[in-house]
């Protein structure tokens, strides 16, 4: 027979001890970050250091509340069965806003790759209603405030985690769709969109699962699997977007591992639209002629001076001139650059 505490705290403990092995990953993805991409823009570097404090804020209430659970109150049953507002504020509303902000980041993203608003717009809509549905779910908690009555919160909680699935499977959809109508028949970064299609589903499908799961488990049992699995999400989330950031050199290399210019990995970024410059389909026929398109790039000159010089007749001592005058020719060898795709 099972313990009062091994219902729902066990469970929950187990999610914890992920929810902290994925802070510290998501920590080392911080320095990775702060270290290699010193120049990209101030905001981007400020959301992610209050995605990092929002995260150790998830984290540290997490904590308070098993501490005070399965220690302060050892042995008083009653209180493993009461939700605190600890709980509410440390699970829904932190872990509601920490996938909310990063669905929104990605909707930019999108919005600036692709330009298109309606996109945007969509995406965003969905993240808040999923945010303001977890925003909502522990304040009807509340008013019975005990783990078998959680089931009372079904529709916010639901509408939290399904909207943020609808918003996964929107992002990862709409980026692959983009990429792969952009691909420009060119083996070099054909292969680079391949890889960032493949990252961009695998980390998407993760977090999908995850939630379905987490939705399953809300809707069939009453113990504490969902907790568990909800106390990973933020974390899953945080640390996909870490993983995008950090991976943009990594997509700028060929199989010889040379940086290509500025990586494909900036652009979709949207420091630009490289995708866009690189390749225009119409009619579904790729143009070779239209392959490149770069604007204003720089360039420099090689100089190649050829001097002549005076030869003199040694022999009869008469000082002929065998070789003209010394003028200087100057070759102008004109090059230009790859410019920075940006």
């Amino acid at each position: 027979m099972q313990g009062p505490a091994e219902i729902a705290h066990g469970p929950m403990l187990i999610g914890f001890t992920i929810n902290v092995l994925l802070l510290g990953i998501m920590t080392t993805q911080l320095y990775i970050y702060y270290t290699q991409y010193k120049d990209d823009k101030t905001w981007i570097k400020l959301f992610v250091a209050t995605l990092y404090i929002l995260n150790i804020a998830n984290t540290v209430l997490s904590l308070v509340y098993l501490y005070q659970s399965l220690i302060v109150f050892f042995g008083n049953v009653e209180k493993l069965t009461i939700v605190p507002w600890v709980f509410g504020v440390g699970d829904p509303i932190l872990t509601g806003l920490i996938t909310s902000a990063v669905q929104m980041f990605f909707a930019w993203r999108i919005f600036v790759l692709t330009k298109n608003l309606v996109y945007f717009a969509v995406i965003v809509v969905i993240a808040l209603l999923s945010g303001v549905s977890a925003f909502v779910t522990p304040f009807i908690v509340a008013k019975n405030p005990f783990f078998v009555d959680m089931r009372l919160a079904a529709v916010p909680d639901t509408l939290w985690l399904g909207a943020g699935v609808v918003a996964d499977i929107l992002i990862t959809t709409i980026l692959v769709y983009y990429l792969r109508m952009h691909k420009t028949g060119l083996k070099q970064s054909d292969m680079m969109i391949d890889r960032i299609i493949r990252f961009t589903v695998q980390t998407g499908l993760l977090t999908v699962i995850v939630a379905v799961i987490d939705i399953i488990f809300f809707l069939a049992k009453t113990d504490g699997i969902h907790v568990m699995l909800t106390f990973t999400l933020c974390k899953l989330y945080s640390t996909s977007l870490m993983s995008s950031l950090n991976s943009r050199r990594g997509w700028g290399k060929n199989s010889t591992g040379l940086i290509n210019g500025r990586d494909l990995g900036d652009q979709i970024l949207a420091t630009s639209s490289y995708v866009g410059h690189v390749s225009h389909r119409q009619h579904g026929t790729f143009k070779p002629q239209e392959t490149m398109q770069f604007s204003s790039p720089p360039s420099f000159e090689v100089r190649v001076e050829v001097e002549s010089h005076q030869l003199m007749d040694i022999a009869n001592n008469v000082g002929s001139t065998l070789t003209g005058s010394g003028e200087k020719k100057t070759l102008g060898l004109q090059t230009e650059t790859m410019h920075d795709l940006q």
